[in-house]
């Protein structure tokens, strides 16, 4: 369960980068090089629930796995310990995962996985099928523009959704997560499902929620 755990973080917070400039970024993943977002992630387990803070800056352009990528870096802001880098590339505005590392276990998606489309129509589909560490997956993805209302640093923010499932092929886990995206903000929910086939009862909830952030070039 542990290493599913660690794969769901590493596509489940989901701020997707690309290019530090706001020319070629995709402003519902702005990963302008200092920006920083905070927040509270709720976690249930069959052993328990813990309720977490972290922070997320945007940090410099790295080459990974033979790609240019915005590295992503997360560190906590409470007693539970969630530091962690993800690397993102932009492929004509498409936001691809390339790599991840938490608590010094790396994983690598061969290929990208996209995660956030350039086209961002009413409604969206698309798929994925590849390698995580080298194990066979699959990845089914559908956004929904325009699904759900909010208000952040006291502004009403429309936000698209994206629904992902994930299938690891070696023991049928699957991950469920619905993410939350809002124009110049980035990531502002996602509400995560892990589910082994073999053993339902075996779930893992993550629910993570955007307290604030700054965007550099867009928030003064």
């Amino acid at each position: 369960m542990k290493k599913f755990f660690i794969i769901t973080l590493a596509t489940a917070i989901l701020f997707s980068a690309g290019c530090t400039s706001t020319k070629t970024n995709n402003m519902f993943y702005p990963m302008n090089q200092g920006s920083v977002w905070n927040y509270e992630t709720n976690l249930k387990t069959p052993k328990g629930e813990k309720t977490f803070t972290s922070e997320v800056k945007a940090g410099q352009q790295v080459n990974e796995n033979g790609k240019s990528c915005t590295e992503m870096i997360y560190n906590s802001k409470s007693s539970v310990e969630v530091n962690k880098k993800e690397y993102y590339t932009l492929d004509n505005e498409k936001v691809q995962l390339v790599s991840s590392n938490f608590m010094g276990k790396e994983s690598t998606y061969e290929p990208p996985m996209t995660i956030l489309p350039a086209e961002k129509d009413e409604e969206t589909k698309w798929e994925w099928s590849g390698k995580i560490n080298g194990v066979e997956a699959y990845a089914q993805f559908s956004l929904t523009k325009g699904n759900m209302d909010t208000v952040i640093d006291g502004k009403n923010v429309t936000a698209t959704k994206v629904n992902s499932v994930i299938i690891m092929a070696d023991d049928n886990t699957v991950i469920t997560e619905d993410r939350y995206f809002a124009f110049e903000k980035g990531l502002i929910r996602s509400d995560a499902t892990i589910i082994e086939k073999n053993d339902p009862k075996n779930k893992v909830e993550i629910n993570t929620i955007m307290k604030d952030c700054k965007i550099t070039g867009v928030d003064k």
